[in-house]
């Protein structure tokens, strides 16, 4: 594995200014299935941001008194209305993610979206090719899911230890699911800062906070030299 680590990004809400969008979808889906309020399921959405869809539709139903067998339909019908939106990069990070990959770190992503929007995404905003590896959720198999999942895919793909993991690399999220994932798996937990996600964040363990992905970049970068991130890990530690 090349000696500066690997960085893996969260998507929407860490590369992509989405994350109101899937909220609002999420409400409207609940409302016209279920007639679930609009604001519940947008509340709802944001503060279980990062778990796999279908535990946040079953989860946000049950705490109505809904149970349900299946939620398939409304799974299919939000991936619908995703894909047929349009959204943006945040400012900072196609300028963070392509000097990232210029300085030697692995990139990869993890989304709980769909394989198809991750590289649709990815694509449109020209930095896929930026990545060594691309994760979505298939929601038909549990082992192609956002966390521990996508964690055991990635060792794979890219041929590194759970040493290697462990002490040399970093997650990057906006979640409090994605910094509890990074510690799980004892990597550097990083979350960025989005609206008001600071002290959840924080409270969740989070090793390092940023505002953006630039301040990322000053971090790994002292002097004219780029660090690994096991050196960076050793001196928030």
């Amino acid at each position: 594995m090349n000696s500066l680590g690997i960085i893996v990004f969260d998507m929407d809400g860490t590369l992509v200014d989405s994350m109101q969008l899937h909220a609002r979808v999420f409400g409207h889906l609940l409302n016209e299935f279920f007639n679930v309020p609009c604001e519940f399921g947008i509340e709802f959405y944001l503060s279980t941001a990062g778990h796999p869809l279908d535990r946040q539709f079953v989860d946000a139903l049950k705490t109505q008194g809904v149970i349900v067998s299946s939620v398939e339909m409304m799974i299919d019908a939000f991936w619908r209305r995703i894909e047929a939106a349009d959204v943006s990069l945040f400012p900072d990070v196609a300028p963070a993610i392509v000097e990232l990959r210029r300085a030697g770190y692995i990139l990869a992503v993890t989304s709980g979206c769909t394989p198809m929007v991750v590289s649709a995404r990815l694509s449109k905003a020209r930095i896929g090719e930026c990545f060594a590896v691309t994760l979505g959720t298939v929601y038909s198999n549990p082992d192609f899911a956002k966390g521990e999942g996508h964690l055991r895919i990635l060792k794979k793909s890219l041929g590194v230890s759970e040493f290697e993991i462990r002490t040399n690399s970093a997650i990057v999220g906006d979640a409090v699911f994605d910094v509890r994932l990074a510690k799980a798996a004892k990597m550097l937990a990083i979350g960025r800062i989005t609206a008001d996600n600071q002290n959840v964040l924080r409270e969740a363990g989070a090793d390092i906070l940023i505002n953006g992905l630039d301040q990322l970049v000053s971090l790994l970068r002292k002097s004219r030299e780029f660090i690994p991130i096991s050196v960076l890990k050793e001196s928030v530690q």
